[in-house]
């Protein structure tokens, strides 16, 4: 494959962007937009999971994301996993020129490390909070989601530097 072709691949945990599954009915919309706006004018290629509370709390979720591959998760760490097999058993992966990850979640670290081996350049969209060292290691950027678990509060920004909207860090 030519690399030139900037065939982006975007990997979304949306239960770990949303803040949780209760508030995927409510921010998945945001998400799914963020994911656009990161992805710089380049259709990505999406594939997104979530567990089946979320999906139940939003019917209409895939009507939503009618564009993108849906894996469903099961169990603890469920969307995690098959996401992960996503990014490591699939040809997609390999043959991207960028991967877009969305989820902060350490789990993710080994699999962006082997990309980066590769000579796959990961950029990783997520919230402060759920940013995990590891994953913060091996990235080549980083990009801010809202956290939208806290959105309810007035006090987000008072301790640390949240943005309210998308900020890239490097």
């Amino acid at each position: 494959m030519n690399r030139s072709e900037n065939r982006i691949l975007a990997i979304v945990d949306l239960e770990n962007a949303c803040g949780g599954s209760v508030n995927v009915p409510l921010y998945q919309a945001d998400v799914r937009a963020a994911v656009e706006l990161v992805s710089c004018g380049a259709p990505p290629l999406v594939v997104f999971s979530t567990g089946p509370q979320a999906l139940a709390l939003a019917p209409t979720l895939l009507w939503e994301w009618s564009a993108a591959r849906f894996v469903l998760g099961r169990g603890i760490n469920g969307a995690d996993n098959a996401l992960i097999d996503v990014l490591r058993s699939e040809p997609l992966a390999r043959r991207s020129s960028r991967v877009l990850l969305v989820s902060g979640d350490h789990a993710f670290a080994t699999p962006v490390a082997e990309l980066r081996d590769r000579g796959i350049p990961t950029t990783v969209l997520c919230t402060p909070r759920s940013l995990s060292r590891e994953l913060q290691t091996v990235a080549d950027r980083v990009s801010w989601l809202p956290d939208y678990s806290q959105s309810n509060c007035n006090a987000i920004n008072a301790d640390r530097d949240k943005p309210s909207h998308l900020k890239e860090t490097r």
